[in-house]
């Protein structure tokens, strides 16, 4: 699972942040692994491929590149779906007035959604993460991310032992 977008959004998003599973320690309890959502490079840019408004929006084309280049490098393309997504006419047939701007961000290209994501899901294997957990040190490959600096310390990005970020 995941919650981190390895990007720099408008409202969200850490573009420091690793493109590949890592390690996270805490200050205090247990380490976790992170599965960061897919993401693809253009231009330079780092942009999602990971799923929800995005992956409609996107050419599937981008969808595949992101997955193929993660699992070259060794990593896990982390996807999510809204399950409203699905439904191309769940706006249409809504008995409610919706505003033009709620239409376009939720409504845009969601009839490619289904398609698309059968493409996904015959193209590519697929497990949940837990299943890759036995893996974590291959799968993390020295990438850390170390939470355990001091109250007001910034997080430090740690890759094979030296400080990445």
């Amino acid at each position: 699972d995941s919650s981190l977008f390895p990007i720099a959004g408008p409202r969200y998003g850490i573009r420091a942040a690793f493109t590949l599973p890592f390690r996270v320690l805490p200050a205090c309890g247990s380490e976790s692994i992170e599965f960061p959502l897919a993401t693809f490079e253009c231009l330079g840019i780092r942009l999602p491929a990971a799923g929800g408004g995005y992956f409609r929006i996107s050419p599937y084309r981008a969808s595949r590149a992101a997955i193929v280049r993660l699992n070259r490098r060794g990593g896990a393309a982390t996807s999510y779906f809204h399950p409203y997504e699905l439904d191309a006419e769940e706006i249409p047939r809504s008995p409610h007035t919706i505003p033009w701007s709620l239409r376009v961000s939720q409504g845009l290209m969601r009839s490619t959604v289904e398609g698309k994501l059968r493409r996904l899901l015959r193209e590519f294997s697929w497990c949940p993460a837990r299943d890759l957990l036995d893996q974590r040190e291959t799968l993390t490959g020295g990438r850390v991310l170390d939470l355990t600096a001091l109250p007001g310390q910034p997080a430090r990005w740690v890759e094979s032992g030296v400080t990445a970020r």
